[in-house]
């Protein structure tokens, strides 16, 4: 069977992992398996070619042309069965699958599912045009099946496939610093992984316990795929920036992707993963193929994986204390207790994620859907008697028939339709109008909708100026540097009525007699982020690194890396210590253009927040 694997990209992850690791078995069992990306991404890819997989990168990076470009190559391929893995390779080959298609398609969820808050639920309703969906955790199967009831018996569990000869324990147990205790983390910055939870939990536990010896290393890749300036994105520097803060820099280590990462389970005492929404997580299911304890996060199949007391503990990702709690609990054990947990481990994986089991079950799923046949779906592993209804799933059962869903969708989709339209038009509104600005750099964005006195607004690179702002300046001018953010309906004016004539009317006063202080530049600087609806007046400049809070009323200039809220606006506090800005500094510009820290200290005095 010729079977194409559709995956977002090669980069470290653990659903790429999966499904490298997948291909690589079913190539093994004789099928003739093929790869299709659509971003870049090389850390898998030496893996594939010497295993003969050859690989195809789609290039569009508009998500249209890349859609239409997936579709073209889903459907010219001559393949029997397409496997797909996460939300967006999914919805890429269910729409490649439109009108009608002649091969199998089996999509895969593999993220924690939310039946109380689906995101993007129309995206979901979508896997009725696939033959079978797979989740990794009987928690997703029932969130699917209770968010999309069409797909009822359709839907089948199969927990990750692992090498177990790669993934084994050491030949001999690792030797740590005398009573240091020794985590690892595999998991990328983002977000969802928790990786502030866990500086702070980890700066609690040894406050509770002053004496305590631990070391715990990060290995993960940043969020390559993300847009510029999202949270997501910047999230390890400010987790990095939590790390020194709190005294935890010789302790708490990021590290980039790891390559042998086997070598580095196998180094560690125990294997944590502090997400808050998971399928069924790699690293937790690589560490106890790799003979080691676990401390994870009560979500999804955890609870099926990790059994409290015997091979790890697990914790409420939400709070410190919780995480605080179990890393004390494993750390206060003795040692011949931890390998009592690793060989427990050891002996779980080998009985859950046998490859061999889990690529049966798929090559059984995607013959099923070439022959176009529906199967009585297994799982694996098979939930226990009675778990179905005993398994705590995220969100309310469903109600919703079948006709409620195609419904849903076909609303949600004339709705996603509506939206596009409406951003399209809005673009070419704004290249139109963008020429009428006195000036401006690269990857300029506004809101055509706005109000702007255009030809007295000099912009730089790389600025987003908000949903409905309003900037005006008649006898002045509004000067905006680089990488600076606004959030909502953004106020500027740049002047002010003359109110200061006896005998005449504010209203009456005409432009030719305002006195020349009645009007003065705005500057905003580099790196600035203003908050939704603030207003600033007239003659201000807001230095690099500002912070201006919602709803603030600035009305005299604001110092470097400051954060100022209120009305009027005041200085609340700064972004980092001296040191720290510094450090931000050196690594952001050359050394002609960095402040010293006399500079930052005069500047602050000369605004009037600091006493002289």
């Amino acid at each position: 069977m010729k079977i194409t694997c559709l995956i977002d990209y090669l980069e470290p992850g653990g659903a790429q992992r999966q499904l490298v690791s997948l291909g690589l078995f079913l190539k093994r069992m004789g099928h003739d398996v093929s790869f299709v990306t659509y971003h870049d991404g090389e850390f898998f890819q030496r893996q594939l070619e010497q295993a003969g997989i050859p690989i195809r990168r789609v290039r569009p990076r508009h998500k249209l042309l890349r859609a239409m470009a997936i579709r073209k190559a889903l459907r010219f391929e001559r393949h029997h069965a397409v496997l797909a893995f996460l939300e967006g390779p999914c919805f890429y080959a269910e729409i490649a699958s439109l009108p009608f298609r002649r091969w199998g398609l089996v999509v895969s969820e593999r993220l924690q599912i939310d039946a109380e808050k689906p995101p993007r639920d129309w995206k979901r309703v979508m896997h009725l045009r696939a033959d079978y969906v797979t989740t990794n955790s009987h928690a997703n199967r029932l969130a699917l099946e209770r968010m999309v009831p069409s797909l009822g018996g359709r839907v089948a569990t199969i927990y990750n496939c692992l090498d177990l000869s790669a993934f084994c324990p050491a030949e001999a147990s690792p030797t740590p610093a005398p009573d240091t205790v020794k985590l690892v983390v595999m998991a990328s910055y983002l977000r969802r992984k928790n990786t502030l939870g866990l500086a702070k939990a980890l700066a609690l536990a040894r406050e509770k316990d002053p004496g305590l010896k631990i070391e715990v290393d990060w290995y993960g890749g940043d969020p390559v795929l993300l847009p510029r300036n999202t949270p997501d994105t910047v999230y390890r520097d400010s987790a990095q920036s939590a790390i020194d803060q709190l005294g935890l820099s010789r302790v708490f280590r990021l590290h980039p992707p790891e390559n042998d990462i086997v070598r580095r389970y196998q180094a560690a005492d125990a294997v944590v993963l502090p997400s808050f929404a998971e399928g069924l997580p790699n690293a937790v299911c690589e560490g106890m193929a790799c003979g080691r304890p676990v401390l994870a996060s009560d979500i999804g199949d955890a609870p099926r994986l990790v059994e409290p007391g015997r091979n790890g503990f697990l914790f409420n990702p939400a709070m410190a204390e919780s995480i605080a709690g179990a890393i004390l609990a494993f750390c206060h054990l003795p040692a011949g207790r931890r390998v009592a947990m690793g060989v427990e481990s050891r002996r779980m994986a080998e009985l859950l994620f046998a490859p061999e089991r889990a690529a049966a079950a798929y090559a059984e799923l995607l013959e099923a859907a070439l022959s176009q046949r529906r199967i009585a779906v297994r799982h694996w592993p098979s939930p226990p008697a009675g778990a179905d209804s005993s398994m705590k799933v995220r969100g309310p059962v469903s109600s919703r028939s079948p006709g409620t869903s195609a419904f849903k969708f076909a609303i949600s989709l004339l709705h996603r339709c509506g939206l596009l339209v409406g951003r399209a038009c809005a673009r070419l509104q704004m290249l139109m109008y963008r020429p009428l600005f006195a000036s401006y750099g690269r990857n300029f964005r506004f809101d055509p909708g706005g109000d702007y006195s255009y030809r007295t607004i000099h912009v730089g690179n790389d600025v987003h100026l908000g949903r409905r702002p309003t900037l005006q300046a008649v006898h002045s001018k509004i000067l905006i540097g680089n990488k600076v953010l606004f959030g909502p309906e953004v106020v500027i004016h740049a002047g002010n009525h003359t109110s200061t004539l006896p005998g005449r009317y504010i209203h009456d006063v005409r432009e030719k007699e305002k006195r020349p202080e009645d009007d003065a530049d705005v500057v905003i600087e580099d790196d600035v982020w203003v908050g939704t609806r603030a207003i600033i007046l007239k003659g201000v400049t807001i230095h690099r690194g500002a912070i201006i809070g919602a709803g603030a009323v600035v009305t005299r200039d604001v110092p470097p890396y400051a954060i100022a809220a209120g009305v009027p606006a005041r200085v609340v506090r700064f972004r980092w210590t001296p040191e720290m800005i510094l450090r931000h500094e050196a690594l952001l510009y050359p050394a002609e253009r960095r402040l010293t820290r006399e500079v930052i200290e005069e500047e602050a005095r000369r605004c009037g927040w600091l006493n002289k």
